[in-house]
């Protein structure tokens, strides 16, 4: 167990404004909110709706994840995000159980976590680019499922110590982390 990664998530929490914690305390059902309205106008049920989203994020900023789900759900296509996510997001639209095919190769877990999160799981963490900057890693680096549940250990550690659901501190968190860095 990595004590510097919780206490680096502890003051970058206590570190957050005060709009930065109400904002995290609402990103991910902001997010459930928008894509129920999105399966509600469609045939598709939320599940399913949440999941292709999830499976479209990789690399892609957030409003290109919003229009080429959009696209998807309205003509059934999108050129925006990779070739792969895409394929992905179009059979989970279909799936019996999307949340068991978003994760078939073993190496989606941060789309699983992230269709975890916005569905209402309160211990679901989202492990991306910026997650792992916090924790001095990279995606290259967290390969395998063991070191991403470890590393989740360690935020939901962190979590309990400042008394706030996971995925509400990971959101805090990664509000955070994005503004320093963004200036």
């Amino acid at each position: 167990m990595n004590q510097h990664h919780i206490t680096n998530l502890v003051h970058l929490y206590r570190a957050s404004s005060r709009k930065q914690i109400a904002a995290g305390r609402l990103w991910y059902k902001k997010a459930h909110t928008w894509l129920e309205y999105m399966a509600s106008t469609g045939i598709y049920p939320v599940e399913n709706v949440v999941c292709a989203f999830a499976a479209l994020s990789p690399r892609i900023t957030w409003n290109k994840n919003c229009l080429a789900l959009v696209e998807l759900l309205v003509g059934g296509e999108t050129k925006l995000g990779y070739t792969r996510n895409i394929h992905k997001a179009k059979n989970l639209l279909w799936s019996d159980e999307p949340l068991v095919g978003l994760n078939t190769t073993g190496w989606a877990h941060k789309t699983e976590n992230f269709a975890r999160a916005i569905l209402g799981d309160p211990h679901a963490v989202v492990l991306d680019t910026w997650m792992l900057h916090v924790m001095g890693l990279t995606s290259k680096e967290v390969k395998h499922r063991y070191q991403y549940d470890g590393i989740a250990r360690r935020v939901r550690m962190a979590a309990a110590l400042v008394g706030e659901r996971t995925s509400e501190f990971q959101a805090i968190v990664w509000l955070k982390v994005r503004s320093v860095t963004n200036g």
